[in-house]
């Protein structure tokens, strides 16, 4: 959340909501349980339709620069749902 609100912010998007779950699998490697995979589910709201696409771009530029998924081994999904409260 952190990372789209302040791409969000740069760009004057003000957003309504935003929630956000995780899953993560996990995996016998050698001796040790890692995380294979993370998969981010972010909803954000915006204010208008025409928002929807500026939002969804925004998510796009946050996750190539979202540090911790460039920190972690494991791969990191990102499946977002942006919808308008008009």
């Amino acid at each position: 959340m952190t990372t789209f609100s302040y791409h969000a912010g740069k760009r004057g998007l003000k957003f309504l909501n935003y929630e956000s779950s995780a899953e993560g699998a996990i995996e016998l490697v050698g001796m040790k349980y890692l995380f294979s995979k993370i998969i981010l589910k972010p909803k954000i709201t915006v204010e208008s339709k025409g928002d929807i696409e500026t939002a969804e771009n925004l998510l796009k530029i946050s996750e190539d620069s979202y540090f911790v998924t460039n920190s972690v081994k494991s791969e990191v999904i990102l499946e977002p749902k942006v919808t308008s409260a008009s």
